[in-house]
């Protein structure tokens, strides 16, 4: 039978097999402060407790069956429950009943009859420590759950040094086992001077109540597991008491990972990762240092700034591994070069700097600049290929040329850039002029930039000259800038700079939309279609959206492909033959022509050749200028027009400014030409005057 009353605090069980005795019981326990459960034997009672949370059991000792001592002895031993408040209920003149009940692990007895005062006194007593007890259990599971699951190391120490506990955190820490370092020393788990300034800390603290009462700043110590491995940690010491016994307790972090990240950032912040040389940062800390001593030392200091010709090109062709190792190798023979008291520093991407201290003049430092110069003359070999790379490079000296490290940087990098454009692998000794070259370069750059917003661009056209008909077959388009203050420009004066900024993509775009539209123009005023002829950079052809973008224009302006011609030069189809063979076949899909500029310059051969849908071979000028000059000045292109018309290509001479280089070409059967000898290339007006001119003339 089982009896229980309305929620309260405390959870009682009434166990006896008298109706009349459980009834004073509960008569005695106020209703108010207790859910009361009743029991009429042994084994309800043992169910009660198995299934139930109780804060006191009442428990007669003499009951049928199941007694109350074996009640209470299993609640003990089987079901292990040593906490559980147990009082007995026995007669008052039954001594060997109190002794059995004691005996079987009750907590205290009450003797029949009872007082209700009394009774109720003790229960709520047990009840209350019952609760708190509870409390403790599930604080302590709490701490033990959150002490077992953190990541930081906790050690409590006493006022001895000695460890009195150990988290499994810093076991795994240290290496150390609860059994192994309870009740050591802290100094075991220290280095020597880690735990002297472990000690230093305490001695400056105490008494203990100042532990982390002056700043919460961690100490930074050696740590030392058992095997004798230091890591490094950081500890952080708090006080504690614990009723008479006063602890600190430790949060042990290992910063392992953590300085070797500082570490590198520090590395990072000097040095560059690929080459392990010094970079801009730490270059411009050394040069500054380098000026310093000079001055006090009244020496010059050679600066020389060099730059990597033509790296891109192997960058894109042979793949970015095989650039890095090639900048790896760069860094170990300019290092070859100089001594090791100098500094060699890659200051970004291919260029190299480097710091010569105690130059005696201009010749010493001539010395080392032809030095590296001819270093770089000669081949690696990188993954299987044999590399050639030359650089172009700058020299400064101070105090000659310049008096501070930002000056030496910004005229060495004028006196390089004039190196490579006086024809690269060479150096320049700076001069005040250079600075000048430098900014007008700056400027033009600045103006370019402006330029297609501006519609500052125009284009020009010269004509192609079919030979055998003398009819106008075809033009190139070509580019121009309408500059506000110098006029037209060629595209000598800046299509470098296009392609280093970036910017001959979206004016080469403009370039194609403005010829379509124009070819488009003059067939809708009646003039025969002819095809126009437009040049692709390099960049332009490995933009991953080329084939939609001229598809767009092509929709947009409403030319037909067949009277659109693409140029590329026979360089840029080398640099990645595979995926120009893929172009090329989409673009011949598409209707539109394909031709090879400054064809014989490259590296291309019949077999390469053979897989290119190519429509027109353009002879490079220079092959067009040596045809008359020498006997064997013709030989190149003859072999050129030979091989085309075997693969029924025609083929362009460009560049034939004179009478004899067109009866030459003519005589060799070429099928075309272009140059200053039939026209220069011609504004739009212009150029539609001459295509009404040649609308009605007969074929020659």
């Amino acid at each position: 039978m089982i009896n229980s009353a309305a929620s309260s605090q405390y959870n009682v069980l009434i166990v006896d097999d008298l109706d009349v005795n459980r009834l004073l019981v509960r008569n005695a326990l106020k209703a108010g402060d207790y859910n009361i459960t009743e029991a009429e034997d042994g084994e309800e009672a043992l169910r009660c407790i198995e299934n139930n949370e109780y804060d006191v059991v009442l428990l007669d000792i003499m009951m049928p069956g199941i007694d109350g001592a074996e009640v209470c002895r299993h609640v003990r031993k089987d079901m292990h429950d040593d906490l559980l408040p147990i009082i007995m209920v026995t007669a008052l003149d039954d001594p060997e009943g109190i002794g059995i009940a004691f005996q079987a692990g009750a907590n205290d007895y009450i003797a029949k009859p009872f007082s209700k005062y009394e009774l109720a006194t003790r229960v709520k007593a047990f009840a209350e420590r019952r609760r708190i007890e509870k409390e403790l259990i599930d604080k302590k599971e709490y701490i033990d759950a959150v002490m077992e699951n953190m990541r930081d190391g906790v050690i409590t120490i006493d006022e001895q040094g000695l460890i009195d506990s150990f988290n499994p955190a810093a076991e795994r820490m240290f290496a150390f086992t609860q059994q192994d370092i309870i009740g050591q020393h802290i100094k075991s788990l220290l280095t020597i001077p880690g735990h002297q300034q472990y000690q230093a800390y305490l001695n400056a603290m105490m008494p203990l109540d100042n532990v982390a009462k002056v700043d919460v700043v961690p100490l930074e110590l050696e740590g030392l597991r058992k095997d004798g491995t230091v890591f490094p940690m950081d500890l952080l010491l708090s006080e504690m008491t614990l009723g008479d016994k006063r602890l600190l307790i430790g949060n042990v972090r290992d910063t392992s990972r953590r300085k070797h990240d500082e570490e590198r950032m520090l590395y990072l912040a000097n040095f560059d990762d690929l080459t392990g040389l010094p970079n801009r940062n730490l270059f411009k800390d050394r040069l500054q240092h380098s000026i310093e001593r000079a001055q006090r030392a009244q020496q010059y200091v050679a600066l020389f700034y060099l730059d990597l010709d033509d790296f891109k090109r192997i960058n894109d062709t042979l793949g970015h591994q095989v650039g890095d190792d090639l900048l790896k190798s760069v860094a170990q023979r300019l290092n070859l070069c100089v001594r090791k008291s100098d500094t060699v520093a890659r200051i970004g991407g291919d260029e190299f700097a480097m710091i010569l201290e105690g130059v005696d003049d201009v010749d010493s430092a001539t010395f080392t600049a032809e030095k590296i110069i001819e270093s770089m003359n000669n081949s690696i070999l990188l993954d299987q290929h044999e590399v050639y790379v030359t650089c172009s490079m700058g020299v400064v000296l101070f105090p000659t040329d310049t008096k501070n490290a930002d000056e030496m940087l910004k005229d060495a990098d004028a006196a390089m850039y004039q190196a490579k454009g006086l024809g690269k692998n060479s150096y320049q000794f700076y001069k005040p002029e250079m600075n000048k070259r430098s900014l007008e370069h700056l400027l033009l750059e600045t103006s370019l930039r402006r330029a297609l917003e501006k519609e500052e661009f125009l284009l020009h056209y010269q004509p192609q000259l079919d030979v055998q008909s003398g009819k106008i077959i075809a033009m190139e388009a070509l580019l121009r800038w309408q500059h506000p203050e110098k006029g037209i420009l060629p595209p000598v004066d800046f299509i470098s700079l296009l392609e280093e900024t970036g910017l001959i993509v979206p004016i080469g775009e403009y370039v194609l939309r403005t010829a379509c539209l124009q070819n488009v123009s003059w067939q809708q005023q009646g003039m025969e279609p002819r095809i126009v002829s437009v040049n692709l950079s390099a960049k332009q052809f490995d933009d991953p959206g080329l084939i939609e973008k001229i598809e767009r224009i092509l929709s947009e302006t409403g030319l037909n492909p067949r009277y659109l011609e693409l140029e590329i030069t026979e360089s840029s189809i080398m640099r990645d033959i595979v995926s120009c063979v893929e172009k090329f076949r989409v673009l011949d899909s598409m209707g539109i022509s394909i031709a090879i500029d400054d064809f014989g310059t490259g590296y291309s051969s019949l077999s390469y050749l053979r897989q290119f849908p190519v429509d027109t071979l353009k002879i490079d000028r220079s092959f067009v200028t040596d045809a008359t000059r020498s006997v064997n000045g013709l030989a190149i292109p003859r072999a050129i027009i030979s091989m085309a018309q075997a693969l029924n290509i025609k083929v362009v001479a460009e560049g034939v400014e004179t009478n004899e280089q067109l009866q030459v070409f003519s005589r060799e059967q070429c099928h075309s030409i272009q140059g200053y000898y039939f026209s220069r290339p011609l504004a739009v007006a212009q150029m539609t005057e001459l295509l009404a001119k040649y609308a009605d003339m007969p074929e020659k």
